[in-house]
């Protein structure tokens, strides 16, 4: 019954044997964003296990991407795992059915484990591949990347449930709960830069040096001690077979454990979680006009949501934190070998690599399908289409152009540039801000996703969500290339187009886009 549960939320998903003509599509756009990351990962992983098989420590790269794998799922289970396990929509329905709870929490959590293990398989199976180029390939060795690939996200997936449910439910009612949850996550973030910065990988000009590795032993060292599945599932590849055993058992036994507790303590978590909203009395708002109402409402819906504001927001959150430790790394970074020889050319290549940044935040791909059941209040209510949509698209331009403000004006303060690279690092991210934000509110008012169950199938699954992070990527890097073979009026050339291009999207979004709005 536990494995139908599941299987039956899935299906329901990817809109499976329900005869929807888009189900491949969706398919098809998934698996090529999987194939775009298993590339990208992939060749970090051989450059790196290139350069540690020279030395001798191979075993550190798994110990290194499982810890990052790790760190990922913590993350996002912290602000999605009482969504999943406790919040869903057809659980009122659900519960009334003779289903026993412990099958009914069991299958919302293996649910959890599948999201989760899709993070760590996009990281796990790449570096094997890579491992495995550097290592004689034996059944052991398969049997290591298989356990890897689907037990890596059990632990760190209990853990963050574990803490993310609890401060959902010990903090309900309280009203600085929301800001208290972005604290904590952007202190985690903080961290997992600090130690991914310590460990020196670009040191010696793109090289492991013998600095760099022992700075990664100790880090490796430190991770080991306070992770022990690490350090099990580590000895296991190295060929301690009891190892890898005991790594399945604990991966499996805490697992099994959440579900048990979460089974018993579901009550009083959808009791404190019920009661924490009770109005506490009335008191009249103030006279605002109706746009000011509806950009209000889009901010409350999105700082509201902590899944809508972590999966979108989190690369602002990367780009703002690298900003700052490249203004506090200066004097490090700028006497690098790498700065010294092509310093310019980096200086040129700095607003992509923001704007690649701005490419997967999409805030406004998301913003018609997060309504859910709650769309036929806009379509019904008295305003104009136009209004309702520009509020959505003014939120979306404010959050990310406020970050890219300050996160540029972090970088001019601390880096040495030309007058031109100064201006174009400032004008490039905000017209690929207005671009990116126009174009993904018209994919998602092309491909709409009004029927969900939980928050993660919208920001994590929907087509929209797919197809603008993949163009948005395709429009930074090729636009990239042209401007490295252009020179120096390249950045200005491609600012402009994409501002016509915008201009051309915003047009469409005040026509067609309200038609399309007013037939959904």
């Amino acid at each position: 019954m536990m494995l139908k549960l599941a299987g039956i939320y899935w299906l329901e998903q990817l809109k499976l044997g329900t005869g929807d003509k888009k189900a491949k599509l969706r398919l098809l756009g998934l698996l090529a964003v999987g194939i775009y990351v298993f590339v990208m990962v992939y060749s970090f992983a051989n450059s790196m296990a290139a350069q540690l098989s020279e030395q001798g420590s191979l075993a550190r790269m798994a110990e290194l991407f499982m810890t990052a794998a790790s760190a990922l799922v913590i993350l996002s289970t912290l602000f999605s795992a009482r969504d999943i396990l406790f919040s869903y929509r057809d659980r009122e329905m659900l519960t009334a059915m003779p289903i026993k709870r412990v099958t009914l929490v069991g299958s919302r959590v293996l649910i959890l484990l599948i999201y989760e293990g899709m993070f760590t398989l996009m990281l796990m199976l790449p570096m094997f591949v890579a491992f495995g180029r550097h290592v004689e390939i034996t059944p052991y060795f398969i049997l290591c990347a298989v356990v890897g690939c689907l037990f890596s996200a059990c632990v760190p997936a209990v853990v963050g449930a574990v803490v993310g449910t609890g401060l959902s439910a010990l903090l309900s009612g309280f009203k600085g709960a929301k800001v208290l949850r972005y604290v904590v996550l952007a202190v985690f973030a903080l961290a997992i830069m600090a130690v991914s910065m310590s460990t020196g990988f670009t040191a010696g000009g793109g090289q492991l040096s013998e600095a760099a590795l022992a700075r990664l032993d100790d880090v490796m060292a430190s991770v080991r001690s306070f992770f022990p599945t690490v350090r099990l599932f580590s000895d296991g590849l190295t060929g301690e077979p009891l190892k890898l055993e005991a790594f399945v058992v604990v991966s499996a036994a805490l697992a099994a454990l959440l579900v048990l507790f979460a089974s018993k303590l579901m009550p009083f978590v959808l009791a404190r979680s019920d009661a924490g909203g009770t109005a506490k009395g009335y008191r009249p708002e103030k006279t605002r006009s109706v746009f000011s109402a509806l950009f209000n409402r889009e901010a409350r819906l999105y700082f509201g949501s902590p899944m809508y504001l972590f999966n979108t927001g989190f690369s602002l959150l990367i780009m703002l934190i690298g900003a700052v430790a490249v203004a506090v790394f200066r004097r490090k970074i700028l006497d690098s070998r790498m700065m010294l020889e092509g310093g310019r050319f980096l200086w040129s290549m700095l607003p992509y690599l923001l704007a690649l940044f701005i490419s997967m935040c999409p805030i406004t791909a998301v913003t018609i399908s997060i309504e859910g059941p709650r769309f036929w209040i806009i379509r019904s209510m008295p305003v104009s289409a136009k209004k309702v949509l520009a509020a959505k698209l003014l939120l979306a331009l404010l959050v990310e152009a406020a970050v890219i403000v300050v996160s540029v004006t972090v970088l001019q303060l601390a880096l040495p540039m030309d007058a031109l690279s100064r201006a174009m690092l400032y004008v490039l991210p905000l017209v690929y801000c207005l671009f990116m934000s126009l174009m993904g509110l018209m994919f998602n008012l092309r491909m709409p996703k009004l029927e969900w169950k939980t928050e993660a199938a919208v920001v994590k699954q929907s087509a929209s969500v797919t197809v603008t992070m993949i163009v948005g990527m395709s429009v930074t890097l090729i636009p990239m290339i042209v401007s490295m073979a252009l020179g120096p009026i390249g950045a200005p050339i491609v600012a402009g187009a994409l501002l016509i291009a915008s201009v051309i999207l915003l047009i469409w979004l005040f026509k067609g886009g309200v038609r399309r709005f007013n037939q959904i």
